[in-house]
């Protein structure tokens, strides 16, 4: 972006955001107009033809005048969705009747393959973009439009994360025939998060995690993300491959492992919360902990880090890689598999013959 100067910088910063204002107040007419056909037809709306849709052109056009440190709406031409830090950070810039409206809607704003969920969140999204610019009465216009629609689409759909979202598997090390070994890691730096795996059958993995008021991980963050790593492992099999040994390079993790092996699946870490997730029946260390109670076959051992294991080092990569897509945006999919399978190729030229 060229800077300018003094009194030509500030005309041109006005000028940006009378531009933004005119792409928003603009949004929020069509929903008065679509308002007043609900209204009139008294019948809810066709998929095909909700205003949301036809909104991606001034969405497109806001994102290029003037990005908003807030995620623009996921729509289906944008793909992208609100992370959970950046709700709750605008959800407290809305008065209170509005918070209290707002609220509610918050699991529209995740990832899913529903449609109408996806249209509902785009509208919450979109709201909350307009407190984010104090256009606070659209803000109210585009929350009427959500609310209308999950009445509509009524509470039989409960909209689920993709948990495919952040896998992949490079196939070429599929069908070669050696005993099946994994390494898990997670990194941690200020209030950004990531998680990994990486297996010798070509499967990876590797997810990013932000922090906020309802963080149920406590003050052991990288030893609760280290387990949490060994969880989004065993998530990607059906039922993981009997005998595989799985590597860590936190001992105290390790430990926690062994204990829940051993049948003490009741013991938590300090400080991690059991309240009820919104996204899951149980914690994620509570599903590890007993899904690793139920399974003697699977093997945990500890690997020294960065000391140029193959495996743990491709896991270190990939966490960090998932810790900097949560403040970055850049492409993670062709890094993260060109990775893998330069590490993965070192693994298996290394073993005997």
């Amino acid at each position: 972006m060229r800077y300018l100067p003094g009194r030509q910088g500030n005309q041109a910063r006005h000028l940006r955001h009378a531009r933004r204002r005119r792409l928003l107040l603009g949004a929020a007419e069509q929903l008065r107009k679509h308002h007043r056909q609900l209204l009139h037809q008294r019948r809810p709306p066709r998929t095909g033809h909700h205003p949301i849709l036809r909104l991606c052109l001034p969405l497109r056009e806001l994102r290029r005048v003037a990005p908003s440190p807030l995620t623009l709406p996921a729509t289906e031409t944008s793909g992208g969705v609100v992370r959970p830090d950046e709700f709750l950070r605008v959800l407290d810039l809305l008065p209170t009747p509005l918070h209290a409206r707002a609220l509610p809607l918050r699991r529209y704003v995740h990832g899913t393959t529903c449609a109408d969920c996806q249209r509902i969140g785009d509208a919450v999204t979109l709201a909350l973009t307009a407190a984010n610019y104090d256009e606070l009465a659209s803000a109210a216009e585009l929350l009427d439009t959500a609310e209308q629609l999950a009445t509509v689409h009524g509470t039989a759909c409960r909209p689920q994360p993709d948990q495919q979202r952040g896998r992949g598997r490079v196939t070429r090390w599929a069908a070669v025939s050696a005993p099946v070994v994994a390494a898990t890691d997670a990194s941690w730096k200020g209030r950004a998060g990531g998680i990994a795996y990486v297996v010798s059958d070509g499967h990876y993995g590797l997810r990013g995690r932000g922090t906020g008021r309802l963080d149920p991980t406590g003050a052991s963050r990288v030893l609760i993300n280290e387990l949490r790593a060994v969880d989004f492992l065993l998530s990607a099999y059906e039922e993981a491959p009997a005998g595989m040994t799985v590597l860590l390079d936190s001992t105290v993790a390790l430990r926690w492992l062994r204990r829940w092996q051993a049948g003490e699946v009741s013991a938590m870490s300090a400080g991690y919360s059991l309240r009820q997730r919104r996204w899951a029946d149980r914690p994620t260390l509570v599903r590890l902990a007993d899904q690793v109670s139920r399974r003697p076959d699977l093997s945990f051992a500890h690997v020294k880090g960065h000391s140029g294991h193959a495996l743990n080092e491709a896991a270190d990569g990939l966490s960090h890689m998932a810790r900097r897509r949560v403040e970055e945006t850049f492409d993670v999919r062709p890094r993260a598999h060109a990775l893998v399978d330069a590490f993965l190729h070192d693994w298996h030229a290394a073993l005997p013959n």
